[in-house]
């Protein structure tokens, strides 16, 4: 693709404001990236906070590493299954703090909690 005199390079995928988006037959935007910045970011605090207690470690979670999480997703379109994909995500955090198995449902624990 030329603009001018100059080439303009095609990709498949860019990032903007810090999201990603992949090209396709429409604008995609890609929350592989994010997902894996949030469990990194995840791993680091569950990493050095063994033995601290689990509302603490909850709280630490949603100050830091939420926004990551949800950093910009209200502008964006996102499909049914990217936004289940991204609550899954913050219900794993859940699983891991309190012990809860893979298939357990969190929903009472997050509306007991507040």
């Amino acid at each position: 693709m030329a603009l001018g005199p100059e080439t303009i390079a095609w990709c498949d995928n860019f990032k903007y404001l810090g999201i990603s988006f992949r090209s396709g037959p429409r604008l995609y935007v890609d929350t592989d990236v994010t997902k894996r910045k949030f469990f990194t970011a995840c791993n680091s605090i569950f990493g050095n906070c063994h033995s601290t207690n689990e509302l603490v470690q909850l709280q630490l979670l949603e100050s830091y590493w939420f926004p990551l999480l949800q950093y910009a997703m209200c502008a964006l379109r996102l499909t049914a299954i990217q936004r289940a994909d991204l609550n899954s995500c913050w219900n794993n955090v859940y699983r891991r703090i309190f012990n809860f198995r893979k298939f357990d449902s969190v929903a009472l624990l997050i509306r007991g909690l507040g």
